[in-house]
């Protein structure tokens, strides 16, 4: 498959919006396939204006959760590499 992550939220935010994308077994929040693509064009703004270029190496340490799979998602997004780090892992 040759499409970027980039093109498959948006494609999957156009045609299953308000769908369930995500539920978190921590808190029971639900993340459409819509706020999946609003939360991702917000990080990958946020990325930009900061001066990462695409291509570079991004880290994240974080917990497991919501808003770490919001991260990643929106640092691919942007097309940049997610380097994960796990707080919990041993």
């Amino acid at each position: 498959m040759n499409d970027s992550v980039a093109k498959i939220i948006d494609q999957q935010a156009a045609t299953r919006g308000e769908q369930t994308f995500l539920i978190s077994p921590d808190s029971n929040q639900h993340l459409s396939y819509a706020e999946l693509r609003n939360s991702a064009q917000e990080i990958a703004g946020h990325l930009q204006s900061m001066g990462f270029q695409k291509g570079e190496n991004i880290a994240l340490l974080m917990n497991n959760g919501i808003w770490t799979a919001k991260l990643f998602l929106g640092v691919m997004y942007s097309g940049r590499v997610v380097l994960p780090l796990n707080a919990v892992s041993g």
